[in-house]
Protein backbone atom coordinates (compact mmCIF):
# COMPACT_ATOMS: atom_id res chain seq x y z
CA UNK A 1 0.00 0.00 0.00
CA UNK A 2 0.98 3.11 -0.87
CA UNK A 3 1.41 6.58 2.13
CA UNK A 4 -1.29 8.13 0.70
CA UNK A 5 -4.22 4.76 0.60
CA UNK A 6 -2.81 4.79 4.57
CA UNK A 7 -3.68 7.89 4.89
CA UNK A 8 -7.00 7.43 3.46
CA UNK A 9 -7.43 4.44 5.71
CA UNK A 10 -6.68 5.85 8.87
CA UNK A 11 -9.15 9.23 7.86
CA UNK A 12 -11.84 6.74 7.19
CA UNK A 13 -10.96 4.89 10.91
CA UNK A 14 -11.43 8.52 12.62
CA UNK A 15 -14.44 9.39 10.67
CA UNK A 16 -16.20 6.48 11.52
CA UNK A 17 -14.99 6.67 15.15
CA UNK A 18 -16.85 10.24 15.33
CA UNK A 19 -20.00 9.26 13.83
CA UNK A 20 -20.37 6.66 16.12
CA UNK A 21 -19.73 8.63 18.85
CA UNK A 22 -21.99 11.17 17.49
CA UNK A 23 -24.39 8.78 17.40
CA UNK A 24 -24.40 7.58 20.99
CA UNK A 25 -24.28 11.20 22.14
CA UNK A 26 -27.45 11.87 20.03
CA UNK A 27 -28.99 8.72 21.20
CA UNK A 28 -28.28 9.40 25.07
CA UNK A 29 -29.25 13.55 24.53
CA UNK A 30 -32.68 12.62 22.65
CA UNK A 31 -33.14 9.28 25.75
CA UNK A 32 -32.57 11.88 28.37
CA UNK A 33 -34.76 14.80 26.91
CA UNK A 34 -37.87 12.22 26.21
CA UNK A 35 -37.67 10.73 29.82
CA UNK A 36 -37.51 14.16 31.49
CA UNK A 37 -40.65 15.30 29.22
CA UNK A 38 -42.06 11.99 30.07
CA UNK A 39 -41.97 11.15 33.13
CA UNK A 40 -43.46 8.13 33.34
CA UNK A 41 -43.09 6.34 37.22
CA UNK A 42 -41.12 3.30 37.32
CA UNK A 43 -42.56 -0.03 37.79
CA UNK A 44 -41.72 0.02 40.87
CA UNK A 45 -43.43 2.93 42.35
CA UNK A 46 -47.12 1.65 41.69
CA UNK A 47 -46.36 -0.82 44.96
CA UNK A 48 -48.60 -0.07 47.73
CA UNK A 49 -45.42 0.14 49.79
CA UNK A 50 -43.58 2.46 47.59
CA UNK A 51 -42.88 5.58 50.00
CA UNK A 52 -42.48 8.61 47.44
CA UNK A 53 -40.75 10.94 49.72
CA UNK A 54 -38.11 8.54 50.31
CA UNK A 55 -37.66 8.43 46.36
CA UNK A 56 -35.08 10.12 43.64
CA UNK A 57 -35.66 11.99 40.21
CA UNK A 58 -34.88 8.70 38.58
CA UNK A 59 -38.14 7.02 40.11
CA UNK A 60 -40.13 8.66 37.41
CA UNK A 61 -37.75 8.41 34.60
CA UNK A 62 -38.70 4.78 33.15
CA UNK A 63 -39.77 5.52 29.64
CA UNK A 64 -37.68 4.53 27.87
CA UNK A 65 -34.76 2.41 28.14
CA UNK A 66 -31.48 3.75 27.51
CA UNK A 67 -29.52 1.10 27.60
CA UNK A 68 -31.95 -0.64 24.98
CA UNK A 69 -31.51 2.91 23.07
CA UNK A 70 -27.41 2.81 23.38
CA UNK A 71 -27.54 -0.81 21.87
CA UNK A 72 -29.59 0.07 18.83
CA UNK A 73 -27.77 3.03 18.18
CA UNK A 74 -24.59 1.70 18.28
CA UNK A 75 -25.23 -1.11 16.33
CA UNK A 76 -27.05 0.93 13.22
CA UNK A 77 -24.07 3.49 13.26
CA UNK A 78 -21.74 0.25 12.84
CA UNK A 79 -23.73 -1.14 10.21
Amino acid sequence: TTHSERGHARRERFRRIGIFIETLATANAVNSVVKLAARRPRPFTYDASYDPSAGRLDDQLSYYSGHTSTVAAAVTSAA
